[in-house]
């Protein structure tokens, strides 16, 4: 099964856009976690790029991802919890972004 990171220009905006506003959702949130905004904002550089890498990884050579998105593109979910419920979450972004 292909999966593509990137399919259309505005992919891209979708990405930057995204990155954008959890950069100001973690500068707003370092206050309530006591965290000075350089040690916050390298945290979710942090943790964005390691997002990226797995998302690499797991297009080139799969990974659990390829199987919730199986489940979630043949149809009906039910919810619960544990591989389930991530299953069910997946359904509900894919019936939503396609």
């Amino acid at each position: 099964m292909y999966i593509s990171l990137i399919d259309a220009p505005f992919d891209l905006v979708g990405v930057f856009l995204v990155l954008l506003l959890g950069g100001g959702i973690t500068v707003g949130i370092s206050r309530y976690f006591n965290l000075t905004i350089q040690r916050a904002i390298v945290l979710y550089v942090w943790h964005s790029m390691f997002s990226l890498i797995y998302a690499l990884y797991v297009t080139e050579f799969g990974g659990d991802m390829v199987g919730y998105y199986r489940v979630a593109v043949s149809g009906y979910v039910e919810f619960d919890f544990g591989t389930r419920g991530i299953e069910f979450i997946t359904m509900i972004l894919y019936e939503f972004m396609g």
